[in-house]
């Protein structure tokens, strides 16, 4: 086999052929991308509120910077995965709790 020809046998421990397991991480990394959009817009209502629901000037100031610090670390580059791996653990492999 050559390193450009993909297998086209499944391994037997596998229980799903590979096109159904890329759906499937296909369909978790969009579902992933929307909650983190949904988390940065809720950070930016807050962020446009912040002097409305802050108690005087350096609570809104220190809240304003919070909130501007928390929309910046919720951007979504689609160039860079959101994560970078899986981790499946077999039945009755010990799961690190």
């Amino acid at each position: 086999m050559t390193p450009a020809t993909a297998p086209t046998e499944q391994p037997e421990d596998r229980a799903e052929p590979v096109d159904a397991q890329l759906t499937g991480e296909r369909a978790h990394l969009a579902a992933s991308r929307a909650a983190l959009r949904r988390m940065r817009d809720r950070a930016q209502e807050l962020y446009a509120a912040g002097e409305q629901v802050a108690g005087d000037a350096y609570g809104a100031e220190s809240l304003g910077a919070a909130l501007a610090r928390r929309v910046a670390e919720l951007a979504d580059d689609p160039r860079t995965p959101l994560f970078f791996g899986k981790l499946t653990f077999g039945v009755g492999e010990h799961t690190g709790r």
